[in-house]
């Protein structure tokens, strides 16, 4: 590995992005032969057996030249501009091609191209904790976790997962489950299990989701645990919406816990706020022809953020671990994970496009929902911050600012050298992290007193 930076990508490259009968090598696959070709050289160069931690950082750094420069960006709207369009001649087809209509299915989870909704896949739900619905809402459920102990705490935690993905990567396995960690410490564990949304849910927006949703799903607890006040934790978007709902109902939290949550949107430190910029992505047209945000699409966004990581490194080291059978487990179970995405309802996928990534006013406290404005300020209950220090989709300085924009007199910010998903499936983190975190939360907990036995009859 030679440590030298990545270059700045030729001005005499060419930048067209390549059309059918072009002979101008595409621009993207110039790149990527490139870097792979960098990549290998470092591994090749390795004085050890096996991928080193950083053996691919010259890689990953010349990836991130290349995803960010102008040449890219302008090849990825020309996709984004041909994918759209393309589902629109999808839609104009009297009878479409049998093949193709089976390629389109295969793209959704939980969404047919149609709008009707699909089974969901259980299988990887069922090897965590086993949980029950304790409430239904429109567009959610509410899950309470089952425990082989007593609830040692008056408050309960309600988990609130983004609306991207399955929330079962918070228990995965015994190893390594958030859900286990707040259970072992106590606690009475729920969670949201959002709904994958059809065709009649595009028209759900944040006001839906962070107010009317969230709002039904903490009364729900409330009402079952028999408490005034529960523990928030919100990861993600979830963590997003936590923030707003925190500030417009502050009264119902004990404490509000933000795990790897985008909070301010401003700046360039993640590609998705540069790929989200009005000239290189048309929102409103991708919205416009499949109603809701593909779950293919945006898991191929947050692929292509990491791809020396996603399509090099993690093979590499499943190779050096196949006989380990803890390591395999884990790898596929993450793998289905990945890939287990669901769309998100088109409304609340413009708003966090148009008024968050670019406007950027949950931060500057100019956003409005429901005729109401969201004010952190009104946020006054202790505040947890859990932020990873290699985090490329939420960096730390999306997840700071808060500190400053609420109330609260009690605020505390526990990091850890892991990225986006490592915060909550690492082994450093369950090591470190979460029992910091579980310790915290019992600090502003009211002890439940054990219940005595009976005394024996004479």
């Amino acid at each position: 590995m030679t440590g030298e930076p990545a270059p700045v990508p030729p001005a005499d490259r060419p930048n067209n992005p390549g059309r059918p009968g072009d002979d101008t090598p595409h621009p993207l696959a110039e790149y990527w032969n490139e870097a792979f070709d960098r990549a290998i050289a470092a591994l090749s160069q390795s004085p050890q057996a096996g991928v080193r931690p950083g053996a691919l950082d010259s890689a990953e750094a010349f990836f991130h030249e290349y995803l960010s420069s102008p040449l890219f960006l302008e090849a990825m709207k020309q996709r984004i501009d041909l994918l759209i369009s393309t589902r629109r001649e999808y839609q104009r087809l009297e009878e479409p091609s049998p093949l193709w209509d089976d390629h389109m299915k295969s793209c959704w989870v939980g969404q047919r191209p149609d709008g009707q909704s699909v089974a969901e896949p259980d299988a990887a739900r069922e090897r965590g904790t086993p949980a029950d619905v304790v409430f239904r809402g429109e567009a959610f459920a509410v899950k309470r976790f089952r425990s082989d102990s007593p609830r040692a705490f008056a408050e309960p935690v309600l988990i609130c997962f983004s609306l991207i993905n399955r929330p079962y990567i918070l228990d995965l396995n015994q190893r390594v489950s958030v859900v286990r960690r707040l259970l072992e410490a106590g606690f009475d564990v729920y969670l949201i299990d959002w709904n994958a949304p059809t065709d009649a849910d595009r028209g759900l927006g944040l006001d839906d989701y962070a107010r009317r949703y969230l709002g039904q799903a903490v009364e729900a607890v409330c009402s079952h645990a028999g408490c005034d006040r529960l523990h928030l934790l919100g990861y993600c978007l979830g963590g997003t919406l936590s923030v707003i709902y925190g500030s417009l109902r502050p009264g119902r939290l004990r404490s509000l816990t933000l795990l790897a949550a985008p909070i301010d949107f401003s700046g360039d430190r993640s590609l998705l706020n540069l790929w989200a910029r009005q000239e290189y992505f048309d929102a409103d047209g991708l919205v416009a022809a499949f109603g809701n945000c593909p779950g293919f699409f945006l898991r191929s966004c947050f692929q292509l953020m990491k791809p020396a990581a996603n399509l090099i490194e993690k093979h590499l080291r499943l190779a050096e671990n196949l006989d380990k059978p803890a390591y395999c487990e884990n790898f596929m179970a993450m793998e289905r994970w990945s890939h287990d995405s669901v769309p998100v309802a088109g409304r609340v996928f413009l708003e966090c496009v148009k008024l968050l990534y670019r406007e950027n006013r949950l931060a500057e406290g100019t956003l409005r929902l429901g005729g109401a404005g969201v004010d952190l300020k009104q946020i006054d209950c202790p505040l947890l911050l859990l932020v990873g220090t290699k985090d490329h989709l939420v960096p730390v300085v999306a997840t700071r600012p808060v500190e400053r924009l609420v109330s609260s007199d009690e605020v505390r910010t526990l990091e850890a050298d892991v990225g986006h998903i490592g915060l909550v499936v690492s082994t450093k983190a369950h090591r470190g992290l979460w029992p910091e975190a579980a310790a915290w939360l019992v600090g502003y907990s009211s002890p439940i007193p054990p219940t005595r036995p009976a005394p024996e009859r004479g």
